[in-house]
């Protein structure tokens, strides 16, 4: 009874907390989805990214989100600093509890990096996407089903049914900075890069129409995020994460710490190529839950994966969440050159 239970008041919260959005522990492995301005803002051409984050293991219902991300840049030229384009597409699959509660979007990002000075660069960027929910509230079970020993399914509940499948359009802005080495400038031992930026989601405050009765405005989203590597010596650095989430009355926290250990030798460029590196840390999120991650870096392959363990209210009943991210990266030359 208690795990019916559960599931519906997750099921039904998942429509009452309509300000808020999917989430991810692992932000900065898909960061073009919070704030556009970060799109294409690699050392590299073109690359494709994926997410998937598996929540609530063992509550007998699904809460999954999926993500694909695709990036490219326009008149980035190899060795030289100059101004360019970057474009990307992006699909997410988000669906949750009993419910069937599925939010999936499809849209395109994309941003104007310009270089400051050697090694630093602003950038500005701007996204739409075009979103679809809907849910199934047949699906679930209420309380006036209890038969005195179990949920009964085939018992009339007396409720309907009341929820519309809706599309709108959505849109995000965003400010970014960063610094990071020359691909062809050599370096000794440090390994040093910084990101700062902004952005501002849902700034149209789209419309969710969950019934025929009423209308909500989905509230806007204020993101602030950094990202700071520090080398120690040759074979080993430091990594930190931090973003911060605004959203109506809700707010939360993201923290990220690593190591990072060189597994070949990369005394020679600052090309993401000739990393090879294992990454082992922590990402905190305040409130709700800490997730160890180990991830790999094998040159223009990369993938991660963390375990969260649930607190709080929720954390009484599933305590944890799977998530994985893999991404590919042109880094050589752009697969479009010439064509």
């Amino acid at each position: 009874m208690m795990k019916k239970s559960f599931i519906l008041v997750v099921s039904l919260l998942c429509l009452n907390a309509w300000g808020q959005d999917y989430h991810y522990s692992q932000i900065d492995k898909s960061l073009p989805l919070f704030n556009p301005a970060m799109t294409s803002a690699f050392d590299g051409y073109e690359k494709v990214s994926t997410q998937h984050r598996q929540q609530w293991i063992g509550a007998g219902t699904r809460f999954a989100t999926t993500s694909v991300l695709g990036e490219m840049s326009i008149g980035k030229k190899p060795g030289k600093e100059k101004p360019f384009l970057g474009v990307g597409i992006f699909f997410t699959n988000d669906i949750g509890g009993d419910s069937k509660l599925t939010n999936n979007v499809g849209g395109l990002t994309a941003s104007g990096n310009i270089p400051i000075s050697e090694g630093h660069w602003l950038s500005a960027g701007i996204q739409t996407s075009f979103n679809s929910r809907s849910a199934d509230f047949s699906r679930l079970v209420f309380y006036n089903q209890w038969n005195g020993t179990a949920f009964d399914p085939s018992i009339n509940s007396g409720e309907m049914n009341q929820m519309t499948a809706f599309t709108y359009v959505d849109a995000s802005l965003g400010l970014a900075y960063r610094f990071q080495k020359s691909r062809n400038v050599k370096y000794k031992s440090k390994d040093n890069s910084f990101q700062l930026g902004g952005s501002f989601q849902h700034v149209n405050q789209p419309e969710l129409r969950f019934s025929g009765l009423t209308e909500d405005k989905l509230y806007m989203k204020i993101c602030i995020h950094t990202n700071l590597r520090i080398g120690l010596n040759s074979f080993s650095g430091l990594g930190f994460t931090g973003y911060q989430f605004f959203q109506g009355k809700h707010k939360e926290t993201n923290l990220g710490l690593f190591y990072i250990l060189h597994l070949k030798d990369i005394q020679r460029l600052t090309s993401v190529a000739n990393e090879r590196n294992l990454n082992l840390g922590v990402y905190v999120r305040i409130p709700g839950s800490f997730a160890p991650y180990v991830g790999l870096d094998l040159g223009n392959f990369k993938f991660g994966i963390s375990y969260d363990h649930t607190m709080g209210i929720a954390g009484t009943a599933y305590k944890h969440s799977v998530e994985v991210n893999m991404s590919y990266m042109v880094s050589r030359r752009s697969i479009f050159k010439g064509r």
